[in-house]
């Protein structure tokens, strides 16, 4: 198996199999960059955003982050 590297170190993985580096899913054609934690995969035109939910206290007390998921989106021109 072959890696390469990207630019900014980070690749991501779409649904339909395509896989490119971090910032070409962080532009849109039309539009040019994305708000922010909105992705759109390059070669299928998926569009998702990245939702975080509320915080939780802890037994001791500590705030802790909520849960992550993903959200599809409208695709961007």
């Amino acid at each position: 198996m072959t890696t390469t590297a990207t630019p900014c170190g980070c690749r991501i993985n779409c649904r339909c199999g395509h896989s490119a580096d971090f910032m070409e899913f962080r532009t849109a054609p039309v539009t040019g960059e994305l708000p922010r934690n909105h992705y759109q995969c390059p070669a299928c035109r998926r569009a998702w955003k990245i939702v975080t939910g509320p915080p939780a206290i802890g037994w001791s007390g500590m705030a802790l982050p909520g849960k992550t998921s993903t959200v599809e989106i409208p695709a961007y021109l």
